[in-house]
C-alpha cells in the first residue's frame, strides 16, 4: 500500500499529465494555427486501439494500484519535475498574457519565442514525467501524443 504522504505528490503528477498539460497543448496547437494560415490537408487517423496495458486517462490512473518500491525510488524525481512544472507553467502563463496583449501581427519576437521556449520545456518535462509513472505503474501512461512530443523542441 501507498504511504498517504506520496498520494498527493502522485495526484499532482496525474492530474497535470491528464489536465493541464492537454490544455496547454491544444492551446500550442491553436496559436499555431493562427499563426500558419497555409491548407493543409486532413490527415487520415487510424483509430487508436488501447492496450489493456496501457493507462490513457486520469480515472484509470487514479484507480489503479502502484509499484511501491518503484514510487519509493521515483518519487523524488516526481516531485522535481513537478517544481520544474510549477516554474515553467507560471512563465508560460505570463507569457501567454503578454502575448495576448499585443495583436498578433506586433508580438515582439522576444515574447513568442520565449512563450515557444517554454511550451517545449513544459512538453519536454511531461514527457519525462509520463515515462517515470510509465516505470511506476508499470505500464505505459499515454497522456501526450506522440506528435506533440516531436514537435515539442
Amino acid at each position: 500500500m501507498l504511504e498517504t504522504t506520496a498520494i498527493p505528490v502522485l495526484l499532482k503528477a496525474v492530474n497535470f499529465l491528464f489536465d493541464e498539460c492537454g490544455k496547454i497543448l491544444e492551446e500550442r496547437r491553436e496559436r499555431r494555427k493562427q499563426e500558419q494560415p497555409k491548407i493543409e490537408p486532413p490527415k487520415p487517423e487510424a483509430p487508436a486501439i488501447p492496450s489493456q496495458q496501457s493507462i490513457s486517462n486520469k480515472e484509470t490512473a487514479l484507480s489503479i494500484s502502484v509499484n511501491q518500491l518503484a514510487w519509493t525510488k521515483a518519487e523524488s524525481q516526481v516531485e522535481h519535475f513537478l517544481s520544474l512544472l510549477d516554474i515553467h507553467i507560471g512563465n508560460y502563463r505570463l507569457l501567454s498574457k503578454q502575448y495576448a496583449a499585443w495583436t498578433e501581427v506586433l508580438v515582439p519576437p522576444v515574447i513568442a519565442n520565449s512563450l515557444k521556449n517554454e511550451e517545449a520545456k513544459i512538453i519536454a518535462i511531461a514527457s519525462k514525467l509520463q515515462t517515470l509513472l510509465s516505470e511506476v505503474y508499470a505500464r505505459d501512461v499515454n497522456a501526450l501524443n506522440q506528435e506533440d512530443i516531436e514537435s515539442g523542441g
